[in-house]
C-alpha cells in the first residue's frame, strides 16, 4: 500500500482544490509546506467554534467567542500564507459542545449533524463545472481518535461515490497525532478496511531544510494552539519508520 511515487496530476494545482480542515490549526498543522507550495485552493474549517486555548490566562465569560475570534484569525494569516479561500462551516467543536475529545462514540452523531452542510461546500461550487481535470479533496484520516476529525472523516467515507464525480480524493496524515507510531498505525488500517478493495498509495513528501523552517514559522501562527511538546519539527512528522526525515503525507485514493 505504500509508495514514494510521485503524483503527477498534485503538481497541478488547482483554485477548487478543497482542504478539508476539522479544526482551525488542522490543514497547518498536518500538510502547511504543500498547502504553502501549491499556492491556490480552499481552506474548509468544519469546527471553527472553540474555547480551547492552551493559554490559561484566558477565563473571561466569553472565552469560546474571544478564542473563537483569535483561532479564526490565527487560521487567516495562514490562509494568505498559502493563497488560500478561506471558508468556516461555524460548528462547534467537542468543547463547546461540552463533550469528551475523544469519545469516538459520539462520532456518528456528530457526523450527521455536520453533513448537509459539509456536503453543500464541496458539491455545490461543483455544479455545472466540467470535469475535464477534476480538482483535489484533502481529508483527515482521523489519526488520534479525535471525535471531531473521525466525523468529518465519517461524511467524506459515506458520500465517497458522490464526491468521487467531482473530485480526486486523498487522506492527510492528521498531525500532530500522527506523530505517535501506534494511533497512526490504528487509523490508517481502519481506512485501508473502510475503503475494503480500494487502492491508496501514500505520497512522502520530504521536508529539506529551508521547508522545515518554513513549516515550523506556520505553525506558530497558531499560537494559541502550542505547547511545549509542539515547538520542533518531529512533532509535526508522521511516525512512518524511525529513519524518516521529517515529512508530510498523503494517500492518494486511485480512480475506479
Amino acid at each position: 500500500m505504500s509508495s514514494t511515487t510521485p503524483c503527477a496530476e498534485l503538481e497541478m494545482p488547482n483554485p477548487r482544490d478543497v482542504f478539508l480542515s476539522p479544526h482551525s490549526d488542522d490543514v497547518c498543522f498536518s500538510l502547511a509546506c504543500f498547502a504553502h507550495r501549491r499556492q491556490a485552493g480552499r481552506l474548509l474549517n468544519v469546527f471553527s467554534i472553540s474555547p480551547y486555548t492552551t493559554d490559561r490566562r484566558l477565563q473571561q465569560a466569553d472565552r469560546t467567542r474571544a478564542v473563537t475570534r483569535q483561532r479564526c484569525a490565527e487560521d487567516a494569516l495562514f490562509a494568505k500564507a498559502c493563497g488560500l479561500t478561506l471558508e468556516s462551516l461555524e460548528f462547534k467543536d467537542a468543547m463547546a459542545r461540552n463533550e469528551h475529545p475523544f469519545d469516538a462514540r459520539q462520532s456518528g452523531g456528530i457526523s450527521r449533524t455536520i453533513e448537509e452542510k459539509v456536503l453543500a461546500s464541496l458539491v455545490g461550487p461543483m455544479l455545472g463545472m466540467k470535469k475535464s481535470r477534476k480538482p483535489w479533496l484533502f481529508v483527515p484520516i482521523g489519526i488520534g481518535g479525535h471525535v471531531d476529525h473521525v466525523a468529518v472523516l465519517m461524511v467524506i467515507l459515506r458520500y465517497m461515490r458522490l464526491l468521487a464525480k467531482s473530485y480526486r480524493i486523498a487522506f492527510y496524515e492528521d498531525l500532530y497525532y500522527a506523530s505517535h507510531s501506534a494511533s497512526r498505525e490504528k487509523a490508517i488500517s481502519e481506512l485501508n478496511a473502510s475503503l475494503k478493495a480500494q487502492q491508496l498509495i501514500r505520497l512522502h513528501l520530504s521536508l529539506e531544510l529551508e521547508m522545515q523552517t518554513l513549516k515550523l514559522q506556520m505553525v506558530h501562527l497558531y499560537a494559541s494552539q502550542l505547547t511545549e511538546n509542539l515547538t520542533t519539527i518531529k512533532a509535526f512528522t508522521p511516525a512512518y519508520n524511525e529513519q524518516s526525515m521529517p515529512h508530510e503525507a498523503l494517500w492518494v485514493l486511485q480512480e475506479e
